[in-house]
């Protein structure tokens, strides 16, 4: 008699836990892994409140994804999410207190849950070759990587130091006049720095998901590249004229957060935007050594595609 053999996916499941999926980059995150086939994933994530992700119910459904609501504060939220996960990845984004108390707090989770990768919320310039007092938002995640390697025996954690994000330098860091066609720099236009775009970024932790031997200390970007170059890579896709323009010099820039941060009432978004500018300007943004190498899936897009997909 015939009889039809019952077919039994033995195919190890990886199980990930998104931390604060509803933001930008965490929810573009969740959409990237809902798109791998191979390894199977069940996806997690957590937030303050189910009604704040930006996908609807069925899409949720379809891709069997968990969600938990839950805060940084709150411990046993923490635990419930991160209990039988593979993989944490923060997203989170704010000031000391979720950065390194609130990531803290992750981390004492993932431990307990015996979690086997942690992914912290850094995404940034490499805070391990800066001086502290530089950046106060780089200064937090050095200081939570400082209480982090203590438990590098009991869980692999990832640092994934991708530059400055290439959204920023059209946007949060004002150095670029959409009006005037003009960038506004407080340096020499040929100083080089890291650049990585939002989907680069969004595609670098997916492989750090997926692959069980990237861990570590892992500086990688799209583009080492300087304000001249981007301006030149510009005109030859967009076919118009732009300017550098240098409004000043670095000593120029440090007096100027020297005096806002002696100011009883401080603009902090503005203190930050030049803070990130600070180490652009003075050089001390690249990297020691790129480890875009341990990345094999694929490679970061360039400027000229991430300017034609925006058209800026």
């Amino acid at each position: 008699m015939d009889q039809q053999d019952t077919v039994i996916d033995l195919s190890p499941t990886l199980r990930v836990l998104i931390v604060g999926g509803s933001g930008t980059l965490g929810s573009q995150l969740v959409s990237e892994l809902a798109k791998v086939r191979s390894p199977r994933i069940q996806i997690s994530v957590l937030v303050r409140e189910r009604g704040r992700l930006p996908f609807d119910e069925q899409f949720l459904v379809d891709k069997k994804i968990s969600v938990y609501e839950g805060n940084l504060d709150d411990e046993l939220s923490l635990l419930t999410a991160c209990e039988n996960q593979d993989v944490v990845v923060s997203t989170v984004q704010g000031d000391r207190g979720v950065i390194v108390n609130g990531q803290q707090n992750l981390l004492k989770a993932c431990l307990e849950a015996k979690v086997t990768k942690f992914i912290p919320s850094d995404y940034c310039l490499d805070y391990f070759l800066l001086p502290t007092g530089i950046n106060r938002e780089l200064d937090w995640r050095k200081e939570f990587a400082g209480w982090a390697i203590k438990h590098k025996s009991e869980l692999a954690v990832v640092h994934l130091l991708t530059g400055i994000l290439t959204e920023a330098v059209f946007g949060f860091l004002k150095v670029w006049d959409s009006v005037e066609r003009k960038f506004r720099i407080f340096s020499d236009p040929d100083t080089r720095f890291p650049m990585t775009s939002l989907d680069d970024i969004t595609r670098f932790i997916v492989e750090a998901v997926l692959e069980p031997e990237i861990v570590g200390k892992l500086p990688v970007c799209g583009e080492d590249i300087s304000f001249a170059e981007i301006a030149e890579r510009f005109e030859l896709v967009n076919q118009e004229k732009v300017e550098v323009v240098q409004i000043g010099d670095v000593s120029n820039l440090e007096s100027k957060v020297q005096e806002m941060n002696l100011r009883e009432e401080k603009d902090t978004e503005e203190l930050i935007r030049l803070e990130y500018l600070l180490p652009i300007m003075k050089g001390e943004a690249r990297f020691e050594e790129l480890k875009n190498s341990v990345f094999t899936s694929f490679k970061p897009r360039s400027f000229e595609q991430w300017l034609m997909k925006h058209r800026i």
